[in-house]
């Protein structure tokens, strides 16, 4: 047997003895627990057949007691002794209802006994006294019989006691002033009787004791609930009849059962090594997975082996998605895994963790160059597009690059590592390596912390809206503004917008400091009548759910008319995902607001890109601004813009104008507002109102003469 086939038995026969062993816990316990049942079953149904002749002699004694011939007969002042002869005393010779009676009055006086037939002395035993007086106040209660059993002689009798009265009212008369007699009945329990009680409920070896006894077994209680007596049987056992019955098929199917077992162990063998090596790949891939990864350090951890290992996320994986389906997603992680093998080649292990991530690991003493080498080779395969369905798919990666000697840092640290390495090469551009070191720990804490303190500033409405304002071009009015956010942090000064954005955006807070600026900027911008509010809408509130809902509750709280409002929508959303974004311009135009489409000329979009939404406004992208003074292609492109903006209805703005030359050929090129550090910084509130009541109007604006500068002189940042 080979080792693994032991291993695998080890594991195996324990299994199977458990079971066998678990069945016979389990037979015995249900064995048990019917036999006990057995046991409860065959008591109530004892006690049942002793109160059910218990209850007999009641009625009987109550149907001969609520008689008008035996009231006659029994209170005449010479009672009629040949009536209760031929009536009661006669029966006790048969021995079916009653084997003695007597008559007792109510100052217990006893009088008229008969037994087997033959007139007795009429004599209270103690017991029989207690019983009788106990019997007589429970018949008088219920005017009823009542019976009881009770020890007498050695003998186990059972009494039944009723009131002697009238069912005529003729007869009340005739009931003595200190109350009614009785009558009583008196049967022993025999041998017979046991029989019968045993024939009835299937019981063997009933029989009365003088004790109980064991679980088969019942006390007899007299009338003042103490036991005299018992009622025995023989047990059984049900469950244990049923086993023995049963045994030999049980034996059997067992043996058939090991028998199974044992061929399903050979013939399972081979695919169970199957299995375990499909448990270490990936399906779609059909690279190594993240457990083959683990093993495989794990097993190198245990050599003190020096490694080397890349996290690789790839970028743009999720707009080919969104863009192209999942299936052209699926058979670009094919094509990359492939694309990964090839780069790895025999110096390294290519692995799929999940998703879009994927790692390399090398060994040996060279293992720091090596994966730098391969990591390096793959960036210079992906600078080609991939193919996925004949179409040309581009996609970068951003790798993570750790080397440690495993044994003396775990592989879930070296992992982690080289996951951090990964996660600033994405942040630091994408399609880059970058190596790990405790300087990116310290970053990643400042981060943390810089993304707690956030979240206090948006919690206590630190956070501070500003405008910068875009001015008509022809003359020089103030036609909007647009909402910016800066942070004044009590701690680290002002943060750059930039810097607390990219945090906001990796925690998830761009919705809720999307919601506050929008909250205060229309609280603000209500009191500037003839200016609109522009407002830019990051890609985490246009996905929030229900956020058109959030925009125009706040709207309506503000109490700003909506018309004056404008959302700027970015034209790299028409081109990742258009569907989506034509889908919440329409939603957005429905409350009424503008729409503007920001950085347009950028290159991301073509033209087309006016054609999916109606928009107001078009912002012309800073950089086409700067290099239209000495670009002329670039001159005639922002022209092209203009002109095919104004095709559409919308009107155009300029943004980052930082000269006077700028502005003027903006103004001359056609853009219709203007907006720059030429004209302004961004600024308070109450900034804006001065600067709305002190703006001149003025019919053709000459921008280099208006400010007293030269047309090329640049602004001071």
């Amino acid at each position: 047997m080979k080792p693994t086939r032991k291993r695998l038995a080890r594991l195996v026969l324990p299994v199977l003895l458990l079971f066998f062993v678990t069945i016979g816990i389990a037979l015995y316990q249900t064995v048990s627990e019917v036999n006990t049942l057995e046991a409860q079953r065959a008591r109530l149904a004892v006690d049942a057949a002793l109160n059910g002749l218990t209850s007999g002699l009641a009625d009987y004694a109550h149907d001969n007691g609520a008689w008008d011939d035996a009231v006659r007969a029994i209170y005449a002042p010479s009672p009629d002794e040949r009536f209760i002869k031929t009536t009661w005393g006669t029966v006790t010779a048969e021995h079916v209802y009653a084997d003695a009676f007597m008559i007792v009055d109510a100052d217990d006086h006893a009088r008229s006994a008969y037994r087997d037939g033959k007139p007795i002395l009429p004599v209270l035993t103690p017991e029989l006294r207690e019983t009788v007086a106990a019997l007589r106040r429970k018949a008088l209660r219920g005017s009823n019989g009542a019976a009881s059993l009770v020890r007498r002689d050695g003998w186990i009798t059972l009494v039944g006691v009723a009131p002697v009265l009238p069912t005529s009212r003729g007869l009340d008369a005739a009931i003595p002033a200190l109350g009614p007699s009785v009558i009583v009945f008196q049967r022993d329990l025999t041998v017979r009787d046991a029989v019968r009680i045993g024939q009835s409920l299937q019981l063997p070896g009933v029989a009365f004791m003088p004790s109980p006894h064991e679980e088969t077994s019942m006390p007899i209680r007299d009338v003042q609930g103490r036991v005299i007596a018992a009622v025995t049987w023989e047990p059984t056992y049900t469950g244990s009849v049923a086993l023995r019955r049963a045994l030999p098929l049980i034996l059997v199917a067992g043996l058939l059962h090991l028998v199974v077992a044992g061929f399903a162990f050979n013939r399972g063998y081979a695919s169970l090594r199957q299995l375990g090596w499909q448990a270490m790949a990936d399906s779609l891939s059909k690279l190594p997975n993240r457990r083959a990864l683990r093993w495989e350090m794990v097993r190198r951890a245990d050599a003190k082996s020096d490694i080397g290992l890349a996290i690789i996320d790839l970028d743009g994986f999720k707009l080919v998605n969104d863009s192209f389906g999942h299936e052209t997603g699926d058979q670009l992680i094919r094509a990359v895994a492939v694309i990964l093998k090839q780069a790895a080649g025999n110096d390294a292990m290519a692995v799929r963790l999940s998703g879009d991530e994927f790692a390399l690991l090398a060994h040996g003493a060279d293992a720091h160059a090596t994966i730098e080498r391969v990591a390096q080779r793959l960036l210079a395969i992906l600078t080609q597009p991939v193919m996925a369905f004949k179409r040309p798919v581009q996609v970068g990666a951003s790798v993570g690059l750790v080397s440690v000697r495993l044994g003396e840092v775990s592989p879930s640290e070296a992992m982690r590592r080289a996951d951090t390495a990964m996660y600033e090469a994405k942040k630091s551009g994408k399609m880059r390596i970058v190596w790990y070191s405790p300087e990116l720990e310290r970053d990643q804490a400042e981060v943390a912390k810089l993304t707690g303190e956030l979240r206090k500033a948006i919690e206590h409405r630190e956070l501070v809206a500003v405008y910068q304002p875009m001015i008509d071009s022809r003359t020089g009015e103030v036609r909007a503004v647009e909402a910016l956010l800066r942070w004044p942090s009590v701690e680290h000064g002002e943060i750059s917008t930039r810097e607390f954005i990219s945090v906001a955006d990796q925690a998830g807070l761009t919705v809720s400091i999307g919601e506050l600026v929008l909250s205060q900027a229309a609280i603000d911008a209500a009191a500037w009548q003839d200016v609109r509010l522009s407002i830019n809408l990051s890609r985490g509130q246009l996905r929030s759910p229900g956020f058109v809902d959030v925009v125009a509750r706040q709207m309506t709280a503000a109490g700003i008319d909506r018309t004056r409002i404008d959302f700027e929508l970015r034209e790299t959303l028409f081109v990742e995902n258009p569907e989506f974004a034509e889908e919440i311009a329409r939603e957005l135009r429905l409350l009424g607001v503008g729409l503007v489409l920001d950085n347009f000329g950028a290159g991301v979009a073509s033209f087309a890109t006016l054609d999916r939404a109606q928009f107001s406004k078009v912002k012309i992208d800073s950089s086409l601004v700067a290099r239209a003074p000495t670009d002329e292609r670039a001159l005639v492109l922002l022209q092209s813009c203009v002109a095919y903006a104004h095709a559409h209805g919308a009107r155009v703005v300029a943004q980052g104008v930082e000269t006077f030359a700028q502005a003027e050929l903006m103004r001359v090129a056609g853009c219709d507002e203007i907006q720059g550090w030429t004209f302004g910084r961004p600024i308070q509130a109450d900034d804006v109102t001065a600067l709305l009541s002190a703006t001149a109007r003025v019919a053709e604006p000459d921008f280099s003469s208006q400010f007293g500068m030269e047309a090329h002189e640049k602004m001071p940042v």
